[in-house]
């Protein structure tokens, strides 16, 4: 059978079991609230103004591009480049008739000579 003094620690039990929950929930919600507060009174908030800011620089970008001198084309270095390729192209056209055309790559006697001093530096 239940008594009344196992009523009244059931009593008890419950009270103490919501004192506490009470305690705990308004200490957390303190603390929340704390935090932000000090949060929003301490920091700077980052404000990023992604209008006026990259129109600014869009605008700014126009009018160097308008300002901008433009050169005016040099058609003499035109020619001149028109001309160095075409003698350049009919060099290439001619036929090379010198069979032993000498070259300028070594001989591997005198790669392999080090003997010279003059290639190399004393250090």
């Amino acid at each position: 059978f239940i008594t009344i003094k196992d009523i009244l620690k059931i009593y008890i039990m419950l009270y103490w079991t919501l004192k506490w929950v009470l305690i705990s929930f308004v200490l957390i919600v303190l603390i929340h609230y704390l935090y932000s507060f000090l949060t929003n009174m301490l920091t700077v908030p980052k404000v990023r103004d992604l209008v006026n800011k990259p129109m600014a620089r869009y605008e700014e970008l126009i009018s160097v591009h308008n300002t901008k001198n433009i050169i005016p084309e040099n058609t003499s270095d035109e020619d001149n480049m028109h001309n160095e390729l075409k003698n350049f192209l009919q060099d290439l056209k001619k036929p090379t008739n010198n069979i032993n055309n000498t070259s300028t790559i070594s001989p591997a006697n005198e790669i392999n000579n080090f003997d010279n001093s003059k290639d190399f530096s004393s250090y």
